[in-house]
């Protein structure tokens, strides 16, 4: 009679005890094997031998003594991070950014390339696999690529279900076009979740347990969140997305056919659009007269004390902390990180966010809450698109030959998240 279960050989242990060796190492800058072993409670013989052979692979090297527990002296190790690398992806709206990072999130450079919808989206997604092409003959050492595109996506079909205002990336099988199209692993997943990861491991919220949700403010409004270190997912596997929360039953319509959506209150495009319609009222300002806003006008504007302009900020981080409210509400989140354009809302926007969220969360939730611009900034998700990758290498991996290998390389490609 099956269980169900499938059982564990000898070789599937010792990947897994690599992978949990492997992620210390990049979580330390040095440490130590009895560290390791406290760590992992993994037997000093096995610490032993794994280290040998990230050694001999060239991934790891001895610093000589470090001082440990009183007083005793070991041999100190670290991680030769720049010897495994990954290329990172960001597709939003207007432009994508390419990036080189190692394992342990050190980004050596990045590549950034505005996008013309007229160009169509084939176009685009041609200009993207060329920038990769290009990164990868530079720096062979590359063994995988995270691709981090704006939501919602479905993890399933390998495709965007809608990208407000952006017709035609709906078309685009992401599996096909990226996963299936390289001999090394690609790991693909929403904007927002890649952010919320990259929060995680790269950002100020070092818990290893607890609700993390990264808030994406940009032309859109999306969210992504980590528990206990996971990307938080559903049944289905559809990305979710907070920028078609219904904040207004009775709002303005939106193009996903709902009403009232969040997108529509605090996306840096609602925020140009209040701004042109009610700039009239204030002849005083420095946008009256101008021929068309920017947000940058407003963000501006704000920082020279213009009141229309701090007005528009404020408002914009009331329906921002409406939105968040109801996440914290649901979730019972311990920290919020919030990035993108938004971001230069400042001290403005994130006191009208911190109010609003006071006055519509349960007490409870607040006690430990943390609420705070992402560090990363606008560059957090392209930091998700690396985390991705590496989370990837980190936990499938095999030495082959001496080399880390994702470990159904051989079999060509990776996979979609």
């Amino acid at each position: 009679m099956s269980t169900g279960k499938k059982g564990k050989n000898n070789e599937d242990i010792q990947e897994n005890n690599r992978s949990v060796v492997l992620q210390i190492l990049t979580q330390q800058e040095i440490c130590t094997r009895v560290q390791i072993a406290e760590k992992t409670g993994l037997q000093q013989a096995s610490i032993t031998k794994i280290i040998a052979e990230f050694i001999e692979a060239g991934l790891v090297e001895e610093i000589g003594l470090v001082e440990g527990k009183k007083g005793r002296r070991s041999i100190g190790l670290r991680l030769k991070a720049e010897q495994v690398k990954v290329a990172a992806v960001k597709i939003s709206r207007d432009m994508f950014q390419t990036g080189l990072f190692d394992i342990k999130g050190k980004l050596y450079e990045k590549y950034s390339e505005k996008t013309n919808i007229a160009d169509g989206v084939p176009y685009i997604v041609e200009r993207i696999k060329q920038c990769i092409d290009d990164m990868r003959r530079q720096h062979p050492e590359i063994l995988a690529i995270g691709i981090a595109v704006p939501g919602p996506y479905d993890r399933r079909t390998g495709k965007i279900v809608l990208m407000a205002d952006r017709i035609g990336w709906e078309t685009v099988d992401f599996t096909e076009e990226f996963v299936n199209a390289y001999d090394i692993p690609v790991v693909i997943d929403h904007d927002a979740d890649a952010g919320a990861l990259a929060e995680w491991k790269y950002g100020t919220y070092h818990n290893e347990k607890g609700t993390l949700v990264h808030l994406l403010a940009s032309e859109g409004i999306g969210a992504g969140i980590v528990s206990n270190g996971e990307i938080l997912l559903n049944r289905s596997r559809i990305s979710s997305e907070i920028g078609h929360m219904s904040i207004d039953l009775n709002g303005e319509r939106c193009s996903c056919g709902n009403a009232g959506c969040l997108r529509l209150y605090c996306s840096s495009l609602a925020l140009v659009k209040r701004a042109e319609r009610e700039v009239g009222e204030y002849p005083e300002s420095i946008l009256a007269g101008k021929g068309k806003i920017t947000a940058e006008d407003i963000f501006s504007g704000m920082e020279k004390g213009d009141p229309f302009c701090i007005r528009l900020i404020r408002d914009t981080g009331y329906y921002m902390g409406c939105g968040l409210a109801n996440i914290i509400n649901i979730f019972s989140a311990d920290a919020i990180r919030i990035s993108d354009l938004m971001v230069q809302g400042g001290d403005i926007l994130m006191e009208a966010i911190r109010s609003t969220v006071k006055e519509r969360v349960l007490p409870a939730y607040q006690k430990s809450l943390s609420i705070e611009y992402s560090k990363l900034k606008k560059e957090t998700v392209l930091y998700g698109a690396a985390a991705l990758a590496c989370d990837m290498l980190l936990n499938h991996f095999r030495l082959v030959s001496g080399r880390l290998v994702r470990i159904n390389e051989e079999n060509g490609g990776g996979e979609s998240a």
